[in-house]
C-alpha cells in the first residue's frame, strides 16, 4: 500500500511539473507573436522614413497605431552632421512582466 501511495505522489509531482512547462511554452509563444508584430510595425515605419525627403524626417510618437492598440511607436531622429541623420524606430508593448520593445536604427544621408 505504501508503494502505491509513493508512486501516486511521484506521478502527481511529474504532472504538475509538466503542466507548468506547458504553461510556460504557451506564454513564450504569445511573446514571440507580439515581438514579430512589433518588428513588422518598426520595419513599416522605417520604410516610410527611407522613402521620405531628408528635410521631412523628424521625431514622431504614435501612442495609438491603427489596428494595433497595444503597441506604441516612437521615432527618434538625431542630426549627426549637416548631411547625415540617425533614425531610431522603437516599438514597445506591455508584456509579462513589464514592458518589451524592438528598436531599429538606420543612417540617412542628404545627397
Amino acid at each position: 500500500m505504501l508503494e502505491v501511495l509513493a508512486a501516486a505522489l511521484i506521478f502527481s509531482i511529474g504532472v504538475v511539473a509538466l503542466l507548468g512547462a506547458f504553461n510556460s511554452g504557451i506564454f513564450a509563444s504569445g511573446n514571440i507573436e507580439l515581438a514579430e508584430s512589433a518588428l513588422n510595425l518598426a520595419q513599416e515605419k522605417m520604410e516610410l522614413i527611407k522613402n521620405s525627403t531628408y528635410a521631412n524626417i523628424s521625431n514622431e510618437t504614435e501612442t495609438v497605431i491603427a489596428g494595433f492598440p497595444m503597441f506604441e511607436r516612437v521615432v527618434t531622429v538625431v542630426g549627426l552632421n549637416e548631411s547625415l541623420k540617425q533614425a531610431d524606430v522603437a516599438v514597445s508593448w506591455e508584456a509579462r512582466p513589464g514592458q518589451d520593445s524592438v528598436i531599429l536604427t538606420t543612417l540617412i544621408t542628404d545627397y
